[in-house]
């Protein structure tokens, strides 16, 4: 039986340990830590995120540190390509 079929009150109990993660950052979690290029604080977020309900997300992350460092690190971004490709394929799911 999975951890949160246990009842609501378990369930609020696992957001709030989830919500209060990427808080114990400086500024903005994740979305923050890219902004700021802080490899450094990654090694918090995981470790703070173990248990909760981002614990699967922390492990895939940790299993693939160097890539996520480097990303984080790195002056370059596909975002923008990656929001035209977005807004091609949700224009074309319309037709």
């Amino acid at each position: 039986m999975p951890r949160w079929q246990g009842g609501q009150r378990e369930v609020d109990g696992e957001v709030r340990k989830f919500a209060r993660a990427p808080i114990r950052l400086r500024d903005g979690g994740i979305p923050g830590l890219v902004r700021r290029k802080a490899t450094t604080e990654l090694d918090i977020w995981l470790g703070s995120a173990e248990g909760g309900l981002l614990a699967a997300f922390a492990n895939g992350t940790t299993n693939d540190k160097p890539a996520v460092t480097a990303a984080i690190a790195s002056l370059w971004s596909n975002g923008q390509t990656e929001g035209q490709i977005c807004k091609l394929k949700r224009v074309r799911r319309q037709m």
